[in-house]
C-alpha cells in the first residue's frame, strides 16, 4: 500500500496519475485487481486530505 507525502501541486498531479493507471490497467486477476483498487483508494484519499489541507494554508487569516 502507498503512503504519500503530498506538500504541493505537483505531488498531487503525480498521485492522481498513479491513481488513474491504478483503476486503468486493471485486469481479470482478480486479486492483484483488488490490492490494486486498494491502492488507488489509499491514493484518493491522501489526494483529498492534501486538497483540504493546501486550500487551508492559501486561505487569508483574518
Amino acid at each position: 500500500m502507498s503512503r504519500l507525502t503530498i506538500q504541493n501541486e505537483q505531488d498531487l498531479q503525480t498521485a492522481l496519475q498513479r491513481a488513474q493507471n491504478l483503476i486503468g490497467c486493471m485486469g481479470s486477476d482478480k486479486k492483484h485487481e483488488l490490492a490494486e483498487l486498494e491502492e488507488a483508494l489509499d491514493l484518493y484519499a491522501c489526494l483529498l486530505w492534501a486538497e483540504a489541507h493546501i486550500a487551508n494554508e492559501n486561505t487569508p487569516s483574518d
